[in-house]
């Protein structure tokens, strides 16, 4: 398992192995993706729905 970077609260790792590529947070959640730009472009969606999801929360 190969950690390629950071996007906010989400690591994007890569198994070789297989070929499997996926977005990772500190919870373990997983969101398995096509490519690493796919798991980018997941991790900084789930990024802005957590945002608005806390906004939401203290209003």
């Amino acid at each position: 398992m190969d950690k390629i970077e950071e996007v906010g609260d989400w690591t994007i790792r890569e198994y070789p192995a297989n070929g499997m590529t996926h977005a990772v947070d500190g919870w373990g959640i997983r969101w398995y993706c096509k490519s690493i730009e796919d798991a980018r472009k997941t991790a900084e969606l789930l990024n802005e729905v957590t945002r608005y999801a806390v906004d939401m929360s203290e209003e």
